[in-house]
């Protein structure tokens, strides 16, 4: 995924099965590479490719070697390696048929959804189960395309006059009427939370999803399964992720 005439460089990463560092170490990772990416976009990406898991870092070829250095801070035991660009319009020339969807929030940027702190065991198991059912000639591709939010401190101008504006709007949202938990608890939950994201670096990011199969509606369904898969983030009352459109061969 290049952006621009700069030159990007794609890395593949290598975790040893026995890794005993956990999300915390990663998100760590990304605290530290905030201010490194330089308003630059940087794609964390999945690749399943011959019913292996592949996970790669594509970023400005400058910052090949800091990156890597803070990968390699947080994961000792790693590989990582420069690889070549493996998304190619060329994979339809071996007859594959693509479904893919952009997975955006289902509310504004300023509330949260579930993150592995809520999860008692890997909040990604069941997303590598179901691409572990992929067929081996089907190739499923997850890109996580980032650049730094603005610094505004803990909550700055900016982020406090969104919430409030979302606040009074909310206010009117007549599906609160309806739930069990009264729209006073509901709208202390969400300032809660908004704050307590606040006091972490922002990034922007754009998640895309495509599935590779022999035909349009088995990749279709199979898509689905992994946006499917993406619900088990949704925290009630804050957000969800969601899926934006369906994309197919034209």
């Amino acid at each position: 995924m290049s952006s621009g005439a700069a030159k990007s460089t794609l890395l593949l990463i290598r975790v040893p099965h026995d890794n005993t560092s956990n999300a915390a170490v990663f998100e760590e990772f990304l605290d530290n590479a905030h201010g490194l990416f330089e308003e630059q976009i940087v794609s964390f990406e999945v690749l399943c490719l011959h019913q292996h898991i592949y996970l790669l870092l594509h970023c400005p070829h400058h910052l090949k070697d800091v990156l890597s250095g803070q990968l390699y801070a947080k994961y000792p035991f790693a590989e990582i390696d420069e690889v070549p660009e493996y998304a190619s319009v060329k994979i339809l020339e071996n007859g594959l048929k693509f479904a893919g969807t952009e997975l955006k929030l289902k509310r504004s940027d300023l509330y949260p959804f579930k993150t592995y702190k809520h999860f008692d065991k890997s909040s990604v198991a069941s997303i590598f189960a179901t691409l572990a059912k992929a067929q081996s000639d089907e190739q499923v591709w997850i890109q996580f395309v980032a650049t730094p939010g603005a610094e505004e401190g803990e909550f700055g101008f900016g982020k406090k006059m969104r919430l409030w504006w979302r606040g009074r709007m909310n206010s009117f949202d007549m599906s609160r009427f309806f739930r069990t938990k009264s729209r006073s608890e509901i709208s202390v939950k969400e300032r809660k939370a908004a704050f307590e994201k606040a006091e972490k670096d922002a990034f922007i990011v754009t998640m895309r999803a495509v599935y590779f199969a022999q035909d349009e509606k088995m990749a279709a369904s199979k898509l689905h399964g992994i946006v499917k898969a993406y619900s088990q983030f949704t925290e009630p009352d804050l957000n969800a992720i969601i899926a934006s459109g369906l994309y197919k061969n034209i």
